[in-house]
């Protein structure tokens, strides 16, 4: 490493690994690779969350990670509805980050607010 930025030499590393090889240890660089261990490992959300959260360890933050990532990739609707309906303050949710997107693209000029 020099100074305090970890080297990129191995950014990829992780897509070699077996699963006894991921660390979810919660230290940063452990948990966003194994997150993107599950997510390359995974064809859909819920395939990619199931992975993570049976890591053990510091399971539920690389499931946080990769519910992230993998919304990301696949989107809302690659969310199982069966999870979407059980949602709590689903509607809530949903007006908040339609909000967050309008701000972020220059649409909404006021505060995002929870109603």
């Amino acid at each position: 490493m020099s100074g305090n930025r970890p080297s990129t030499e191995n950014s990829q590393a992780w897509r070699g690994r077996e699963r006894d090889a991921v660390s979810s240890s919660g230290y940063v660089l452990h948990t966003l690779e194994a997150a993107l261990w599950c997510v390359d490992r995974s064809e859909s959300i819920e395939q990619a969350l199931i992975l993570a959260a049976n890591l053990a360890d510091d399971a539920d933050t690389v499931a946080a990670v990769t519910g992230q990532l993998a919304g990301a990739l696949w989107g809302l609707s690659g969310a199982p509805a069966r999870w979407l309906d059980r949602l709590a303050w689903r509607g809530r949710s949903e007006a908040l980050a339609a909000g967050l997107f309008e701000a972020a693209n220059g649409e909404r000029t006021g505060p995002v607010l929870l109603t």
